[in-house]
């Protein structure tokens, strides 16, 4: 039987690097594209890293329940469709979510069964580092920021929680919960 796999964290902690890294080495697991109302970054493709989609597009998808999971943060919206889930589940592969987390808990509660797993960088100041090599604006990462305290008191509720200090260790620890 399917799985839901969860990932999640704070801005930064590298959950989008580990959620990668494990579709390339699980050949049994696809990723839910996340539809999104925030601009691409550099060198994100529509279809493949989200789905780039207006504020009124998403909202109409709102309304009409289609969303498994959906949350506003830093302004925009973000949220994983129905039909995507169930699309996957029906092929007999393990579903793998990256979301914040907000979005994690709103999938426990929607799919009980869901395998939450917290990513976590070592402290702010590695976190404040990842988030300007990766190009953010002064302003994104000052917001960001101040958001970590309310994800961190989230993590308890997690069902794994992940300190991702060397990338390496960080996918291999995750990789064993897919076994």
């Amino acid at each position: 039987m399917p799985k839901i796999f969860v990932i999640s964290g704070h801005s930064g902690s590298g959950k989008t690097t580990i959620a990668y890294a494990l579709l390339k080495q699980i050949k049994n697991l696809e990723k839910i594209i996340t539809c999104t109302t925030r601009n691409p970054r550099p060198n994100e493709v529509d279809g493949k890293d989200y789905f780039f989609i207006s504020k009124k597009e998403f909202e109409l998808n709102i309304k009409n329940n289609l969303m498994a999971e959906f949350e506003e943060y830093s302004g925009n919206y973000y949220g994983s469709r129905k039909s995507d889930v169930k699309k996957i589940l029906y092929s007999g592969k393990n579903v793998l979510f990256v979301v914040e987390t907000k979005g994690a808990l709103t999938l426990k509660k929607n799919f009980p069964s869901a395998i939450l797993i917290f990513i976590k960088a070592p402290s702010v100041e590695e976190l404040k580092k990842r988030l300007f090599l990766r190009g953010d604006a002064k302003e994104i990462i000052e917001k960001r920021i101040s958001e970590i305290n309310g994800e961190l008191t989230r993590e308890k509720e997690f069902d794994f929680i992940i300190i991702n200090d060397i990338l390496d260790d960080s996918i291999k620890q995750v990789k064993k919960l897919f076994e």
